[in-house]
C-alpha cells in the first residue's frame, strides 16, 4: 500500500542584473533563490537486506529552500549572430526533514551552457543551445537505487528553436 507516488515541486525566482560592457558584449548574474516541496509514500532500504518500510514522513509535504547562482555573457559578432555561453553553481539546497530516509537532501545540479543565435533576416531569428547538466555531482542523483538515488549520469541537452515576428 506504498512506494507508489512521488510528488516533487521546484520554483526558481532568477533575480538577475545585467550590464552591457560594449555595444556588442553583455554579461549577467542572477542570484537562483529555490523553494522544493516534496511528498511521498516511497519505501527506503535498511540494514536488514530484505526490509523495505515506508518513509516516515508518510504522505506530507516538505519544504527546501537554497540558493545559488547563474554568470552569462552574450556576444554580437553582428547583425546577424550572437554567441552566449552561461555557468550555473549548484542550488544547494536545505534538508527535507520528514523524509530524511529517501531524500533528506536533493540540491539542483550545476549546468554550463553555449549556444548561437542567427537572424538571416530581419523578423527570423534561429537558435541552438548545447547544456552539460552535472547530475553526478549531486549525491541522490548519482547513487543507484540500492543506495537510495536515481542512478542518473550526467546529461547533454541539444536544443534548436525558431522566433518569428510577423509585425512590429
Amino acid at each position: 500500500q506504498y512506494d507508489r507516488f512521488i510528488y516533487l515541486t521546484q520554483i526558481r525566482i532568477t533575480p538577475t542584473v545585467a550590464v552591457a560592457i560594449t555595444d556588442n558584449f553583455s554579461i549577467g548574474l542572477a542570484g537562483n533563490i529555490g523553494l522544493s516541496s516534496l511528498s511521498t509514500d516511497l519505501a527506503y532500504a535498511t540494514p536488514s537486506p530484505s526490509t523495505y518500510p515506508e518513509t516516515a514522513g508518510h504522505k506530507k509535504i516538505d519544504i527546501a529552500y537554497g540558493g545559488g547562482f547563474t554568470l552569462g555573457m552574450l556576444y554580437k559578432v553582428n547583425d546577424m549572430i550572437s554567441i552566449g555561453a552561461a555557468y550555473e553553481s549548484k542550488t544547494y539546497m536545505s534538508h527535507f526533514n520528514k523524509y530524511k530516509e529517501n531524500f533528506h537532501l536533493l540540491d539542483v545540479p550545476r549546468s554550463v551552457s553555449v549556444g548561437f543565435s542567427f537572424k538571416p533576416i530581419e523578423k527570423l531569428e534561429l537558435t541552438y543551445d548545447t547544456r552539460w547538466i552535472n547530475w553526478a555531482g549531486t549525491k541522490i542523483c548519482y547513487r543507484g537505487p540500492q543506495q537510495g538515488g536515481f542512478g542518473w549520469k550526467d546529461q547533454w541537452v541539444f536544443s534548436v528553436g525558431s522566433e518569428y515576428t510577423p509585425n512590429d
